[in-house]
């Protein structure tokens, strides 16, 4: 089941490979030089690469059932009662990501 259209997935995609990685290249060049912060960039990008695959063949698997979220697919794939887990395990996700936003976007204003 499809929940967003082209234009929200491609906006997605784009925060996927876009991240925090990208807005910090000047720091990476600084800190690892041209060609160390070239061979990160590469590895974040086969890493995306491959996790944007293995959502899509998950997605494929389990055309019949409806899944909305990773949640959703983790009580398919692991029972109900890990839904919770996977829940606490993106709020902490999510919250260090936006701590490493501000961090970055802290020490830019500086």
């Amino acid at each position: 089941m499809r929940t967003s259209g082209a234009i929200l997935t491609a906006a997605n995609v784009a925060k996927l490979f876009v991240g925090i990685s990208f807005i910090s290249t000047s720091k990476s060049v600084s800190q690892a030089g041209l060609y160390g912060s070239a061979v990160g960039f590469v590895y974040v990008v086969l890493i995306n690469l491959y996790c944007t695959r293995l959502l899509i063949k998950t997605r494929n698997r389990f055309k019949k059932e409806k899944i909305v979220d990773v949640c959703d697919l983790t009580a398919v794939l692991f029972g109900e009662e890990y839904r919770i887990y996977m829940s606490i395990f993106l709020s902490i996700n999510n919250g260090l990501f936006l701590v490493c936003y501000a961090v970055f976007f802290g020490s830019q204003i500086d």
